[in-house]
């Protein structure tokens, strides 16, 4: 009775940690946001933020999307997708503003390629 006690108390505990196995193909990058807060910028202090939690999305040369994630706390994402030419977007969902440039990634076997994605916020 304690073993299925303790066994259902681990069970419904939160997960704090997902294990994944390492892409080896695929895209990885960050997306920032400049300028993070309005008034002049201040020496020494850079005027871009990480963008979490938004979707990045990969799509094929005819538009078809094949992998979508979401970006880390510090703006951090990676994907996997099989070796080829893709264009890497922030999905802004249709907002006018942020502004996201859009990366172009040729991905080879068994490579990551990295990515930049810089997103104007409109502040000004």
């Amino acid at each position: 009775m304690m073993r299925l006690a303790l066994a259902l108390i681990i069970a419904l505990m939160p997960c704090t940690h997902v294990w994944a196995a390492p892409i080896s193909t695929g895209v990885s990058g960050m997306v920032s946001l400049s300028p993070a807060r309005p008034g002049p910028q201040r020496a020494g202090e850079s005027d871009a933020a990480p963008m979490a939690s938004v979707t990045v999305q990969v799509r094929k040369a005819d538009g078809q999307v094949v992998a979508r994630t979401v970006t880390d706390a510090q703006g951090r994402f990676s994907v996997q997708v099989p070796a080829g030419q893709y264009r890497v977007e922030v999905d802004v969902q249709g907002a006018a503003l942020p502004r996201c440039a859009i990366a172009r990634a040729l991905v080879h076997d068994g490579q990551l390629t990295h990515v930049s994605l810089d997103c104007d916020s409109g502040i000004r």
